[in-house]
């Protein structure tokens, strides 16, 4: 019968390719979102553009944050590696 794995090890750890992403996609949405609000700010009419652009990408870096935690990414991620040795391996039970 197979193990099922529970707690913290049971979650593939995210690697630092992951991790690299998700510090890039906050510091571009924290940079763009400073710019857009100074932009609106000082144009004189109030919240506008910088709002819509503000909530949705906040859901996506909500839904990216939430993935990166899950470490559902990780499992689909093959390296090229893996997909060569996968290949070598089908090679070798053709012949």
């Amino acid at each position: 019968m197979a193990e099922v794995m529970r707690g913290p090890q049971a979650r593939p750890r995210p690697t630092s390719t992951t991790t690299a992403v998700l510090k890039w996609h906050i510091i571009v949405f924290v940079v763009v979102n400073l710019v857009l609000w100074v932009v609106d700010v000082f144009n004189g009419g109030g919240i506008g553009t910088a709002l819509w652009i503000s909530i949705p990408w906040s859901f996506a870096l909500g839904a990216h944050v939430i993935a990166y935690r899950s470490g559902n990414g990780e499992a689909n991620e093959l390296s090229a590696h893996d997909v060569s040795s996968d290949e070598r391996r089908r090679e070798t039970e053709i012949r």
